[in-house]
């Protein structure tokens, strides 16, 4: 606590150590908004260095302002990987086949609209029930959920990928998506370390790294920091970058 990173020495600590409330320094993610109408997305084809893998690892913060009707929120690979909720608010991720997925929440919960909401998602669709991971705002919802696991590998070879719809349909996203972090790697989110790397212990976003590799030691498949808000498309991941669709305008950042 009496670290500082000055000149001048540090300070002695008196009944400390302690941890003080969140500073207006920490890191805040930035976020890119989509309204919910038709074509206002970011796309792009097939993942430069993408592959059929039964390993994935997603990680993103989402701000709903609606979602009354069925909207995709990201996908990756056509429709091998996506998350969307439908027409009753109920929220799915994994693919569009429904062969290898979760319910992570239902019409009521924890999606609330007009907040911030963290998700940590990590499955190995061949591997066991103890490889599968959702954590929303830092509680385990994945042992809460019934899977549906028989899909052997997640195609990300081919198709469009998208970020406020699936691929630049009908369904778009009426909200906020901030740290869109997505690797054809497994990691075992069962572990606090591990969630540690990606969301701080205050469930905040946390500030990956040039290209994403701060967690892991390297680049994801895809990280879209959206801070350059003159290039949305940008992804300083490895899979290459996305094209701008329509309106798309900054959405309010994720801050202390």
């Amino acid at each position: 606590a009496g670290n500082n990173l000055g000149s001048g020495g540090d300070f002695t600590v008196n009944s400390g150590p302690y941890v003080g409330a969140r500073g207006g320094s920490e890191f805040w993610a930035r976020s890119v908004e989509g309204t919910g109408s038709s074509g206002i997305s970011l796309t792009r084809g097939a993942m430069s260095g993408g592959a059929s893998s039964p390993n994935l690892t997603v990680v993103f913060s989402v701000y709903l302002d609606s979602r009354n009707s069925q909207k995709g929120w990201f996908g990756c690979g056509g429709n091998h990987f996506l998350c969307y909720n439908d027409s009753s608010g109920n929220v799915f991720i994994g693919n569009a086949f429904a062969d290898s997925n979760v319910t992570i929440s239902s019409s009521s919960s924890p999606f609330s609209t007009g907040s911030w909401h963290t998700v940590l998602w990590s499955m190995v669709s061949n591997g066991t029930s103890s490889q599968r991971h959702v954590y929303v705002d830092g509680v385990d919802y994945g042992h809460n959920q019934t899977w549906t696991q028989t899909r052997s590998t997640f195609d990300l070879t081919g198709g469009t990928s998208g970020i406020l719809s699936d691929n630049n349909g009908s369904q778009n996203l009426n909200g906020k998506i901030a740290g869109l972090y997505i690797d054809q790697t497994y990691t075992d989110f069962s572990q606090e370390s591990n969630r540690n790397k990606f969301i701080d212990q205050l469930g905040y976003p946390k500030d990956l790294g040039a290209d994403g590799s701060e967690p892991t030691g390297s680049s994801p498949l895809v990280y879209m920091k959206f801070d350059n808000t003159a290039s949305f498309g940008t992804n300083v991941g490895t899979g290459g970058n996305y094209t701008v669709n329509g309106a798309i305008t900054a959405g309010a950042d994720f801050t202390p």
